[in-house]
């Protein structure tokens, strides 16, 4: 059934998303001699990269850069 199939596949979607997002705000947060992750470390990877883009508003509700100008 599909309808039985659907929260497992979104529930592993959610995991692979939060995932990659961890793992490129830790690369942001090393690479700035840190070792706990913080907000900035996230707003930093979601205003360089494209693939997140869609998060942009979300970003700047929560006071983080946005990546759009004007």
């Amino acid at each position: 059934m599909i309808a039985a199939e659907a929260p497992i596949v979104l529930t592993r979607a959610c995991e692979m998303f939060i995932f990659e997002l961890t793992r490129r705000a830790w690369a942001h947060a090393v690479q700035n001699k840190r070792r706990i992750l913080q907000k900035n470390d996230i707003a930093a990877v979601l205003a360089r990269t494209n693939m997140y883009d869609f998060l942009a508003e979300s970003m700047e509700d929560i006071g983080g850069p946005s990546s759009t100008t004007g």
